[in-house]
């Protein structure tokens, strides 16, 4: 079974939630059994039928600089979700996902209640700290960075478990504070981030600086598009001609 996954979103970047779930419908088979949108003012367009959409509140309440506030309450409204992968609105995937390791990572998850996140990109592995391997699930090589690390948190796409999210997840806090500080508030209860070699996921973050950008080489590692799935999101409108 794949984990519930959980694509935050705001009134600023929501027309770019339909390109993301293209992206995703295609590469990602067969498709989690739970994907909730959750967002504020609900969008000028239909949602797929396997998507949730869910109202956190006014946009007006919930500012950049709050943007911790608007998960706590997603998350109070979402008691059952224990385990989940968060996602942001403007992750495209640019390959297949492996659907398998992600579910195999789901179960590690669950049987180790003190692990915070299991990343599912390339987060860990290329974390510029002493990784330690720490065996193998599968076909899955298991790596850790033991804290202190660095972005210990991060919103890049993972599973998370909500016990231990809620341990650090503070409100008044922009992503970028929820990151940073909450990197020092994991560290100081050295709560375990777990990763792998094989990096289930690939995607590419769309928005750079708050502006539509796919050309800029700012992503680390780098990651893109292929030809054919950027030719198709401008043929179906989905995304911008040129930036």
């Amino acid at each position: 079974m794949q984990p519930p996954v959980v694509i935050l979103t705001s009134d600023h970047h929501a027309w770019i939630i339909p390109a993301m779930l293209a992206q995703m419908e295609k590469h990602w088979r067969p498709l989690p059994e739970r994907v909730i949108v959750a967002g504020f003012t609900p969008p000028p367009f239909l949602l797929p039928a396997w998507v949730e959409w869910y109202s956190i509140g006014e946009f007006a309440n919930y500012p950049a600089d709050k943007w911790s506030d608007g998960l706590r309450d997603f998350l109070k409204a979402h008691r059952e979700l224990t385990h989940f992968i968060l996602l942001l609105e403007d992750y495209l995937f640019t390959r297949t996902v492996d659907v398998e390791a992600v579910e195999m990572l789901y179960q590690l998850v669950q049987n180790n209640p003190g692990v915070l996140r299991v990343d599912l990109c390339t987060d860990r592995v290329n974390n510029g700290a002493a990784k330690v391997e720490i065996g193998y699930l599968g076909r899955l090589d298991l790596i850790e960075v033991p804290p202190p690390a660095e972005y210990h948190v991060s919103t890049q796409p993972s599973i998370w478990n909500r016990d231990r999210l809620s341990e650090i997840l503070k409100r008044g806090e922009s992503a970028w504070q929820f990151e940073l500080d909450g990197t020092n508030r994991a560290n100081h209860l050295k709560q375990r981030v777990i990763g792998t070699r094989q990096s289930p996921m690939r995607v590419k973050i769309a928005i750079n600086k708050g502006k539509f950008d796919l050309e800029t080489p700012w992503q680390w590692p780098p990651t893109d598009l292929t030809a054919e799935d950027t030719a198709d999101l401008r043929k179906r409108k989905l995304i911008p001609d040129r930036v």
